[in-house]
């Protein structure tokens, strides 16, 4: 919710009217081809994601959503302080509105809930889980009452503080965000820290006990002969 998506999701029809596209058909169909183009690259993303390590996607799909949505930032203001003349500078916009949501779409249209999953242990999964959804809700309900009012104040200019967020979430996600993909949870584990030396010897004690467990089944099954 702080990758600035959150502008063109909910008040994708103030974004328009900010590069002056008023009409309202001309607005239906940006926004339901917007909404096919969401749902192709989301079905793409379903079908290639598992190809790719989960730290390369998410720090692919920041990167190339900063580069879109600064660029989108400054033609938005050019477009403003042309007065709305240079129609290109508005499709250049409307462009970059497409890439933006393509770029987000990529690493963060439900990579989330896959990482959190991985990170997490069982015990602490559904917790997890859901302390992610209440921190995203929050952000929903915050982001709905602010940012009208930030654009109808400020404008473009209000999509720098996105800029600067998205900037933050992909200097954490670099320094904090392990490799996850492929792993074994003891591999996780090892990521997060953990000393190899307990995780072999874990396995080495559910070998032995596995052995046992059949062993005993073995003795059982001669009993019953």
């Amino acid at each position: 919710m702080c990758t600035g998506i959150c502008v063109i999701a909910v008040y994708f029809n103030i974004v328009l009217e900010t590069v002056r596209i008023t009409s309202e058909n001309e607005k239906m169909v940006i926004t339901a081809t917007l909404s096919i183009f969401n749902l192709v690259i989301a079905a793409l993303c379903s079908v290639f994601t598992s190809r790719f390590k989960r730290r390369t996607i998410f720090l692919s799909s920041l990167t190339s959503l900063l580069i879109s949505y600064t660029i989108w930032t400054i033609l938005s203001a050019l477009t403003v302080k042309s007065h709305f003349k240079n129609k290109g500078l508005c499709q250049g916009v409307l462009a970059l509105t497409y890439i933006s949501y393509a770029c987000y779409n990529v690493g963060f249209q439900g990579m989330p809930f896959v990482y959190l999953t991985e990170i997490l242990p069982s015990a602490l999964r559904s917790k997890g889980l859901l302390i992610y959804s209440l921190a995203e809700e929050s952000f929903l309900i915050f982001n709905g009452f602010v940012n009208p009012v930030a654009i109808d104040a400020i404008g473009w200019k209000y999509y720098i503080v996105f800029c600067a967020s998205i900037s933050a979430s992909l200097i954490l996600c670099y320094f904090f965000f392990p490799e996850t993909g492929g792993y074994t949870l003891e591999q996780v584990a090892v990521a997060f820290g953990d000393s190899p030396d307990l995780i072999l010897d874990i396995e080495e004690t559910t070998e032995v006990i596995d052995q046992q467990i059949v062993e005993i089944l073995d003795d059982v099954k001669i009993l019953k002969e």
